[in-house]
């Protein structure tokens, strides 16, 4: 069986560097990009599912997931920050988010929001 892409898409390289090694070392495959627009550009396999930042230049984790929504593309997403407050958690779990997580976040509450956001079996 094909392990389950899951994209990370955040502007701090660090933050993309430690969850590419944590989601591989979980058996899924993943992919990063630094940016929102960086992710849209891309055209190659769609994702099983986003673990977006919320606050990055350009276009947020919350602006992010409203132009999939309005495109209808339908990949799960987890929301991570570093940020305190609770609209943007709010936002982005009405809009359908599987989870939201602040940094420093471990490894067992992204596995735990990971298996409610891939397919059954999946991990």
């Amino acid at each position: 069986m094909v392990p389950p892409l899951v994209a990370v898409i955040d502007d701090d390289p660090d933050v993309r560097v430690a969850l590419e090694r944590l989601l591989r070392s979980m058996g899924l495959e993943a992919i990063t990009y630094g940016s929102a627009l960086d992710f849209l550009a891309e055209s190659g396999t769609e994702p099983s599912c986003l673990v977006v930042d919320v606050q990055m230049p350009e276009m947020t984790g919350l602006e992010l997931q409203q132009v999939l929504i309005d495109s209808g593309r339908r990949v799960p997403i987890v929301l991570i920050t570093a940020h305190e407050g609770t609209e943007p958690e709010e936002i982005g779990l009405r809009r359908g988010a599987y989870a939201f997580l602040r940094k420093p976040f471990t490894e067992e509450q992204l596995l735990d929001a990971l298996t409610r956001a891939l397919p059954e079996d999946s991990l």
